[in-house]
């Protein structure tokens, strides 16, 4: 078990993650009230930072699963919520700058984007209509597949079209 030593804090534009020792092994991630609006930011906790990808200590093997337990909260009700949140497990694909090389994305999470966001990429109902693109989601991605990698010169033209409908 990872233990809030091995934990690195991103910091991006007016977030925080700051250690809550007083009430044991937990974090509160925040956004500053000076953070603007439209403008991304992002408060993450990871024990990935400085490791290779062989070295990351969350890999599953056929005789070794792994589990992700956590209690997570917000300190305000839902409809103040605004952006995303998540939580899961990833291989930091090209973000982690101490990896010198990107690597095609896998990653298991469980997302919640707020009542003001809507995200293309939310699934078709039966019918055809299109789900609206908030609330919780949880998903897993894998794109070393071979069916991926079928589907990668989609990609680009796929998100740009996203972009304008």
């Amino acid at each position: 078990m990872s233990g809030l030593s091995d934990l690195h804090i991103t910091a991006v534009n007016e977030a925080t993650a700051v250690p809550q020792t007083d009430i044991g092994h937990s974090w509160r991630l925040a956004l500053s009230p000076h953070a603007q609006p439209g403008r991304y930011a992002d408060a993450q906790l990871d024990d990935t930072h400085g490791r290779g990808r062989s070295d990351y200590r969350w890999q599953p093997t056929a005789t070794k699963s792994v589990r992700l337990t956590l209690r997570a909260r917000f300190s305000h009700p839902a409809v103040q919520f605004s952006g995303t949140a998540g939580f899961g497990f990833w291989n930091a694909p090209f973000g982690d700058p101490s990896v010198p090389w990107p690597t095609l994305p896998q990653a298991t999470w469980f997302f919640l984007a707020s009542p003001h966001c809507d995200l293309p990429l939310a699934p078709l109902q039966a019918d055809g209509s299109f789900t609206p693109g908030r609330g919780w989601f949880a998903n897993t991605l894998d794109t070393t597949r071979p069916r991926a990698l079928a589907l990668a010169p989609l990609a680009l033209p796929t998100l740009l079209a996203n972009r304008f409908t």
